[in-house]
């Protein structure tokens, strides 16, 4: 049996693995923060534009494959768009410890989070979601500062009718 190595470009240890869904995609997180993507029809790797303050710990894919979740040395879960190789609004934290491992929920597209403190969150990590959480708990629309905080790039809208 042969197995391929394949080798990266930037030091660091090497953390985590995350396999894209009917993607050409397998990510890879490191010690150092960063996100990488080797594109396995191309055989090229690429980087996903910011890196993180903290290292990364664990990595999963949505189930269409658009999003990226990481989770991070420091307690923090990062959504990432996969296409425009960016981070998706800020870092979300909650953890109660280095999130270890991460899964997706087929069912409502929602994540699981395991931490090294031996316990599991759920995170709602569904942009149509937060809106809806915002709508309950505000009673009122996003300001266009705050659209532009969590939405970046998407167009203002209104988001709660009736408020």
């Amino acid at each position: 049996e042969t197995i391929e190595q394949i080798s990266l470009d930037s030091p660091g240890f090497r953390r985590t693995v995350a396999i894209q869904p009917e993607g050409p995609y397998v990510s890879v997180g490191d010690d150092a923060g960063f996100v990488s993507l080797y594109d396995t029809s191309q055989q090229i790797w690429t980087s996903m534009a910011t890196q993180l303050p903290a290292g990364i710990t664990s990595l999963a894919f949505s189930q269409d494959g658009s999003t990226l979740a990481s989770g991070n040395n420091d307690k923090s879960l990062q959504l990432w768009d996969v296409s425009a190789k960016q981070p998706i609004a800020q870092a979300m934290f909650g953890a109660p410890d280095v999130i270890t491992g991460l899964a997706y929920d087929s069912t409502t597209g929602n994540l699981y989070a395991g931490s090294r403190h031996g316990s599991m969150q759920y995170w709602q990590v569904s942009p149509e979601d937060w809106v809806t959480l915002n709508c309950e708990l505000a009673r009122r629309n996003f300001s266009p500062t705050e659209w532009e905080q969590f939405f970046q790039g998407a167009d203002f809208r209104e988001t709660c009718p009736g408020y």
